[in-house]
């Protein structure tokens, strides 16, 4: 499936079984490791990194992935070790549900196989009810059918604002560390700092027409840090405040790298 059904799964789900916010997050969050995979049937991922992306304890994360299961959005195995990751696949006919936390835990999470197929039954039965509904509708007009589409495809949820920031938190942290050895320094200052160049970037972005979900924004936030890195001064004063401030200089410098490309728009979309 690709990330549009999923997302529009999810909310199909949603529609029949409330799903909390951190629900919704950690969802969207295995629809982006799944993304990065190249979309395999299944991909390994381990609770730490889940709680880091998404700033919330093991405890949550077990809750959360619990509900997910239940209402049939994800399936799951835990890995038998530390050194095993956690194994997560969206299509729940791949293996069977294993509700059960990672060994790295601290708490583990009862199994809740009968309700699960409960829940899963409900979910085809009313799928199928769905599908005789439409295929009762042949009636309609062919361009009435194609907006009610477009109509839906405009429903679909984006990720919320929030996960953009936590994903440029993470990768303003991943970066630093890297050039410079040891972990920044970050308050309010610097959470508004990230914010500001968030809204800067994405404005760019939907100026050129790009595309604007969690992978390609957190990408073009890593791409505008290169960029910056490279300028001697800058890299001496490597601040978000600063970087803030010479956004603009930062962008022209990565039109200037870019010697086989004339406009902004090249460099965006090269991003």
């Amino acid at each position: 499936m690709t990330g549009y059904e999923l997302t529009a799964k999810m909310r199909k789900t949603r529609r029949r079984y409330p799903l909390t916010s951190t629900e919704q997050a950690l969802f969207y969050e295995l629809i982006a490791i799944c993304n990065e995979d190249e979309w395999a049937d299944s991909f390994f991922v381990s609770s730490a990194e889940l709680c880091h992306a998404l700033s919330i304890t093991e405890n949550t994360l077990n809750n959360a992935r619990l509900r997910l299961i239940q209402v049939g959005l994800i399936s799951y195995k835990s890995g038998k070790s530390k050194r095993v990751f956690s194994e997560y696949s969206l299509s729940v006919s791949n293996f069977d549900t294993d509700s059960s936390t990672d060994s790295s835990t601290d708490s583990s999470t009862d199994s809740s196989t009968d309700s699960t197929k409960k829940l899963r039954t409900i979910i085809n039965n009313k799928t199928k009810l769905n599908k005789t509904k439409l295929s009762k509708s042949h009636s309609e007009t062919d361009v009435s059918v194609i907006e009610k589409i477009e109509n839906l495809k405009s429903e679909i949820p984006k990720p919320p604002e929030d996960l953009f920031y936590k994903k440029f938190v993470s990768v303003w942290f991943e970066f630093y560390k890297k050039q410079f050895s040891v972990k920044p320094t970050y308050g309010a200052l610097e959470g508004n700092k990230i914010k500001s160049i968030l809204k800067k970037l994405k404005l760019k972005c939907e100026e050129f027409q790009m595309d604007w979900n969690l992978e390609s924004a957190g990408e073009s936030f890593k791409q505008f840090l290169e960029v910056a890195i490279t300028d001697k001064w800058l890299k001496e004063n490597f601040q978000l405040a600063i970087l803030d401030s010479k956004f603009d200089s930062i962008i022209v410098k990565a039109l200037k790298n870019n010697g086989n490309q004339t406009t902004i728009t090249d460099v965006f979309a090269n991003w």
